[in-house]
């Protein structure tokens, strides 16, 4: 070997170790380097993360979220489901919550407008003391295609929370019914798009590249 060389040979040996030690050490910090360029990936993953969950808490409780829509941009996300959400952000939109309960005033105001606010087995309106008006209502779903029988299936899913499905129930409303509940609709109808664009934007924080 290297440390059998006799004379000015040993000097290699010394230059060769010293090399080697060198190239180990450089080995040492480009592994480093690496490890330092992952954190900072991981750290942004981590953090639009958290500002999507901000996010989230924002939009779910009701009215604008603008400024919250921003720190993702602010964190460099450009997803298409923020581009679709900043109009929604600036709407005071109900949460889930409140539209489920102002459905029921709702339900009476299409089944006046209906013509179908009394004796239909939906609604019985009694009369109370004072000549006031209280509403009995029923715990199921009443079958057939009248109005009351479609505000019935209406309101078994906002009770369900599933908006999308008293909006498609609302399709088959004559158009006094959709006259009536036009306003509540539309509220609907926001909040059926941005609960699912978050759910699209929370999904896509945890995809390769992001």
């Amino acid at each position: 070997g290297l440390g059998d060389l006799p004379g000015g040979l040993s000097d290699l040996k010394t230059r060769v170790e010293t090399v080697s030690t060198t190239v180990a050490s450089l080995q040492g910090r480009i592994d480093d380097l690496a490890t330092q360029v992952a954190e900072p990936a991981d750290s942004e993953r981590a953090a639009r993360a958290v500002a999507i969950g901000l996010l989230q808490q924002a939009a779910e409780k009701g009215g604008p979220f603008a400024k919250d829509l921003a720190m993702l941009k602010t964190l460099g996300m450009d997803a298409p489901e923020i581009a679709a959400l900043e109009p929604l952000a600036v709407k005071d939109t109900p949460s889930l919550a409140a539209l489920q309960a102002t459905f029921p005033s709702v339900a009476d105001t299409i089944l006046d407008a209906t013509d179908e606010g009394a004796g239909d087995g939906f609604l019985d309106r009694l009369s109370a003391i004072g000549g006031e008006l209280i509403s009995v209502r029923p715990t199921e779903v009443i079958p057939g295609d009248g109005a009351a029988a479609v505000v019935s299936r209406m309101q078994a899913a906002v009770d369900a929370g599933d908006l999308a499905k008293a909006l498609d129930e609302r399709k088959s409303l004559p158009d006094d019914g959709k006259a009536a509940s036009a306003d509540w609709a539309v509220q609907a109808e926001d909040r059926v798009a941005i609960d699912t664009l978050m759910d699209k934007l929370a999904l896509s924080v945890t995809a390769p590249g992001n």
